[in-house]
């Protein structure tokens, strides 16, 4: 029987997040758009040139800030129990709200690789 120091087990939550099996649907281009048009989009992910993510910027788009911020209210600094993920359900794939070390903001996460019960790679979202 090994004993763990739970200060060092990383706090996830999933709360309102959407779960891996759930397809997120592409947006649709405004409607009468010509090739050579311009529309406004907000850069959301960048992993090389020939791979990244735009959101279609609309009237009622999240700003990504205020997301932050809500995030942080939400959460604050200490996560309630209902917040965290148990053992069982962490899992590849899995969306989630973590802290980056040092930092003291939420940010949206997917769990890439569960590597030991103290290490968890993970990709940020934001």
């Amino acid at each position: 029987t090994s004993t763990r120091d739970s200060s060092m087990v990383p706090k996830l939550s999933t709360a309102g997040v959407i779960q891996p099996d759930v397809m997120i649907p592409a947006q649709q281009f405004p409607p009468g758009l010509k090739v050579g048009d311009f529309f406004d989009v907000l850069v959301g992910e960048i992993f090389s040139p020939g791979l990244f993510y735009v959101q279609l910027m609309q009237p009622l788009s999240y700003d990504l800030d205020d997301l932050v911020d809500e995030m942080s209210d939400t959460y604050g600094s200490v996560v309630g129990p209902g917040l965290e993920v148990s053992w069982e359900d962490l899992r590849v794939g899995l969306h989630c709200a973590a802290r980056v070390e040092g930092e003291d903001k939420w940010y949206r996460m997917v769990v890439l690789r569960v590597i030991t019960i103290t290490i968890i790679q993970v990709k940020l979202l934001d």
